[in-house]
């Protein structure tokens, strides 16, 4: 067997497919030679980290801002049309039809190295609906294995 050196990306895209990733880790502060690295695996290094990413915070300031701007919620009245809600469907009580989603697309742009949000701004979609669409894919895949 072959081994090829291949970049950070396309580590964490095929590790992300259940493909196993040898790596050589640094067992020192300041690695300088070979002999300062140890062989691991991608899923041993990454099985005790914690992930986080940047989110723009909201002071509360600003929501407190925006809560006076907004007219008081009146629970007594129904769903009339002047009640500011532009899609009927819920308030006329028919069921809202489920948006189709371009799975192929959804899954060309992850294997692209995009951000699951960065994919359901592009599409219109929540990111949750990105997030769910990616799993079943996998599934889909793991079971055609």
């Amino acid at each position: 067997m072959f081994v090829k050196q291949i970049d950070m990306i396309e580590a964490l895209r095929l590790a992300a497919v259940g493909q196993e990733i040898n790596i050589m880790a640094p067992n020192t502060s300041e690695p300088k030679r070979w002999a300062d690295y140890s062989p691991d695996t991608l899923q041993n290094l990454l099985e005790g980290c914690l992930f986080f990413r940047n989110e723009p915070a909201m002071d509360n300031f600003e929501l407190e801002r925006m809560m006076r701007g907004a007219p008081p919620i009146d629970k007594n009245k129904s769903g009339s049309r002047d009640s500011g809600v532009e899609d009927r469907s819920a308030v006329d009580g028919h069921p809202k039809r489920a948006k189709r989603v371009d799975k192929g697309k959804v899954m060309a742009l992850h294997e692209a190295g995009r951000s699951n949000r960065w994919i359901a701004d592009d599409m219109g979609l929540h990111e949750g609906t990105v997030c769910r669409v990616l799993k079943e894919m996998k599934e889909e895949n793991r079971e055609k294995d």
